[in-house]
């Protein structure tokens, strides 16, 4: 996958909240080299503000309203997102 659209988004069902979904796409190269931070905590978050694409809550997907979810499913997204770029866990590189 050389060029990320549109087309490639994910829908993950949320764990532990039945029937809710976050729909993503895969990261781009310019999400990542065309960030002005070099805070890791403020690229993460700029982060899912430009690969969350919809989502199932009554609220629209907003940078406030993303930055309103909870750290566990904050976390378990940006793994989510890292694996779906092909990104590799920090366990799967020291092997």
């Amino acid at each position: 996958m050389a060029l990320i659209t549109d087309r490639n988004k994910v829908r993950l069902d949320v764990p532990d909240e039945e029937g809710q979904w976050i729909e993503v796409r895969p990261l781009r190269s310019g999400d990542v080299f065309g960030s002005s931070t070099t805070d890791e905590r403020a690229l993460t978050f700029e982060l899912l503000q430009h690969v969350i694409v919809a989502w199932s809550y009554e609220e629209p997907v907003t940078p406030e309203h993303v930055a309103c979810l909870d750290l566990k499913t904050a976390k378990w997204l940006v793994e989510r997102i890292g694996e779906s770029s092909g990104l590799r866990s920090d366990d799967e590189r020291k092997n």
